[in-house]
């Protein structure tokens, strides 16, 4: 079953990939659903405040519960379909009971499934998004839309009745202690109406005990139970999602709630901006805000995170031993790959690096000769590798120095060298493209066509045709002889930034 924002919830047939029938009667988004009776019952819950519950054999709505005072995000039962939980941004939790059986007594309507068994007092005053039960019903999560999660145990029967006992034991110790202050004053106190000690009244927070919050260093995405056999000694194993794009897990027992280990070294905390892949193929380098990581495709594992700048462009040298990273501020990052350091930092340009290429040989091969960054501060620079020596070391480490640089009239956001190394095309913030000659810098043509700014290019194996993604939607193909267009291809539906090169096969 599914419900969305139409208000509508409809039934699918899994096997056929059809939809069987909708049911309808919420006046808001559906935020919530699930089975009850062995998928006889649907419950659903929405931002209208009511909880309905259908009969999927006559497809009407058999109950509607309402209560709560704000929109309802999240509900859950136990396994044993004893409880069911729903939270919304009110200060409480409200349980339900579940009708078990049509004899289970005379309070129950004919035709309710549920009914208040109370409502439980939250420890955060922000909405709940989340509420999950474990594998065995033992215990149950409510995490908000914030930093916290509430872990409440829920008691068997014999512990429940302990509690219940207790819990009236201490209100008859503080009913004779007041009786009997009210002697002393000569005032009369009208007493309670007596309940059997041997046979209390069992309420929610006796069956429902909070074991602890957890509180997290970054905003909590959602949880879940392993279903899995927790650990010996363990009632269940927690896992937590953050923001932050790290994975924490907690192993919950009967007093407490303990932290067992956090993953946070595999994959981006942003959005990736950059992705270069080794000559050899088994190694892949991706950029983002503050860090560059190496990966290794055949397994997807990363290998090794570099701690750096805004990472925009990057590219392997030759050899495979350093890599280049272009950043957002400028500057030029030169790291090694095995040791995973950064062992130099070049002001390379005013402004941020959108595009670094490496020189190939006439053959089509990359050379050890140099490279061409495209900056935003409207320069082409060429760049070449050399070995240069610390004064406190006795080895000797890559470093590149600018030996020519091309003047652009806009900001620069890509650059491509044909195989052939004969043109350079750049791409510019007006959307034009413009081609060089690589040896002599001379202009050879100018692209017009895209009505947003190019974003990546590339130009064919025999340097005849060069293919342009822009930001308009479009891919172009043009000549490059004359410049005309050969063909535009409308390749996407909406606006997106492409981060691969484009390859013709020829």
């Amino acid at each position: 079953a599914s419900g969305s924002k139409d208000c509508d919830v409809i039934l699918w047939d899994v096997v056929a990939q059809a939809g069987l029938f909708r049911l309808r009667g919420h006046r808001d988004q559906v935020t919530d659903l699930l089975f009850l009776d062995s998928g006889k019952k649907l419950v659903t819950c929405s931002k209208d405040k009511f909880i309905r519950v259908w009969d999927l054999d006559t497809q009407h709505c058999l109950q509607i519960v309402g209560g709560h005072h704000s929109e309802i995000w999240s509900m859950d039962v136990d396994p044993s379909e004893k409880f069911l939980v729903s939270g919304s941004a009110d200060p409480e939790l409200r349980v339900f009971r579940i009708r078990q059986s049509a004899e289970e007594g005379e309070d129950w309507n004919k035709w309710d499934a549920l009914k208040l068994f109370g409502e439980i007092p939250r420890q955060s005053k922000e909405r709940i998004q989340t509420i999950r039960f474990n594998k065995d019903g033992s215990l149950v999560a409510c995490q908000v839309a914030g930093k916290t999660a509430d872990i409440y145990r829920i008691l068997d029967e014999t512990e429940a009745t302990r509690k219940a006992k207790r819990r009236l034991h201490r209100k008859k110790e503080k009913a004779s202690a007041k009786a009997a202050a009210a002697e002393g004053n000569g005032s009369v106190i009208d007493p309670s109406p007596a309940q059997d000690s041997q046979n209390p009244t069992v309420v929610v927070t006796d069956v429902f005990k909070l074991l602890q919050v957890l509180r997290t260093s970054k905003k909590i995405c959602s949880v879940a139970f392993s279903p899995s056999n927790p650990p010996k000694g363990c009632l269940a194993t927690l896992s937590l999602s953050l923001n932050n794009n790290v994975l924490e897990t907690y192993s919950v027992d009967n007093e407490k709630v303990s932290k067992m280990y956090s993953v946070e070294i595999h994959g981006h905390r942003s959005d990736i901006r950059s992705l270069a892949l080794n000559s050899e193929d088994n190694l892949l380098m991706s950029t983002s805000h503050n860090a560059v990581k190496i990966w290794n495709p055949s397994t997807g594992d990363c290998l090794r995170t570099v701690d750096s700048g805004y990472g925009l462009c990057s590219a392997f040298v030759p050899g495979n031993r350093y890599g280049l990273i272009g950043t957002k501020t400028g500057t030029l990052e030169i790291i090694d790959i095995n040791s995973g350091n950064s062992i130099d930092v070049i002001e390379a340009h005013a402004g941020s690096i959108r595009s670094i290429v490496l020189i190939p040989d006439e053959d089509g091969t990359v050379n050890a000769r140099g490279f061409v960054t495209g900056s935003a501060d409207h320069d082409v620079k060429f760049w070449e590798y050399q070995l240069v020596q610390k004064s406190d070391s006795d080895t000797k480490h890559l470093s590149v120095t600018n030996v020519r640089t091309l003047k652009m009239n806009d900001d620069v956001l890509a650059v491509s060298i044909g195989p052939t190394g004969k043109h350079i095309a750049v791409a510019l913030l007006d959307c034009t493209v413009k081609v060089f000659f690589l040896d002599t810098l001379k202009f050879c043509l100018s692209l017009y066509g895209h009505k947003l700014p190019v974003l990546c290019m590339d130009i064919s194996s025999d340097g005849a045709l060069i293919v342009t993604g822009s930001a308009d939607k479009n891919l172009k193909i043009w000549g490059m002889d004359f410049g005309d267009c050969h063909k535009s291809i409308f390749a996407h539906t909406d606006r997106s930034f492409l981060a691969f090169w484009f390859y013709l096969m020829l």
